[in-house]
């Protein structure tokens, strides 16, 4: 199933329920190099290394207490391979995660003011759980809500015969109709 057709399913309340993996779009890191972080942080993040190439975004959503949440996403370049290793944490203060390629996103953006944060914020609307700013622009941005919001997240590798294929950030831990870690 894709992410806008499960949207459009009601959300469980009758128990936890997990979407399993949905995609979200397709993002371009010729650089090889990714940032993630709440959008607001870009400029400030780490750039992790992960290779050039086209990386697959996923999703998965939980049910919960009556509402859906991001509970897991996942960039990835080739298909397969295993979780790994915590290579970075970030905090979120604005609710959401942004990933983009660290040479198109500095090159075309400018840090955010007071100003600048409350248009991005305007910019999501509030109550997507996934989208992309700058879609057609020079450095597409795509973000997701996370799970529960603000606070700091683990975001770990994903590795295919030795090396680092992309990323994983688990939000909300609520997979209960699964048991596997990837």
């Amino acid at each position: 199933m894709d992410l806008e057709s499960y949207l459009k399913e009601p959300v469980s309340v009758d128990r936890p329920r997990s979407s399993g993996w949905l995609s979200a779009g397709r993002l371009e890191i010729p650089s090889g190099v990714i940032v993630v972080a709440d959008p607001t942080f870009l400029f400030h993040a780490e750039p992790i290394e992960v290779g050039a190439g086209t990386f697959e975004v996923e999703v998965k959503l939980s049910d919960f207490a009556g509402r859906r949440v991001v509970s897991r996403l996942r960039a990835t370049r080739a298909p397969g391979g295993a979780v790994g290793d915590h290579v970075q944490r970030f905090i979120v203060d604005s609710g959401r995660v942004g990933l983009a390629d660290v040479d198109r996103f500095h090159a075309e953006t400018e840090p955010l003011d007071d100003a600048g944060y409350q248009a991005y914020i305007a910019g999501t609307k509030g109550d997507e759980l996934v989208g992309t700013l700058h879609p057609d622009g020079p450095s597409p941005l795509l973000y997701a809500q996370t799970g529960f919001g603000s606070g700091a997240y683990l975001v770990r590798e994903i590795v295919r015969d030795g090396e680092r294929v992309g990323l994983q950030v688990v939000f909300a831990d609520l997979d209960v109709d699964e048991a596997d870690d990837g």
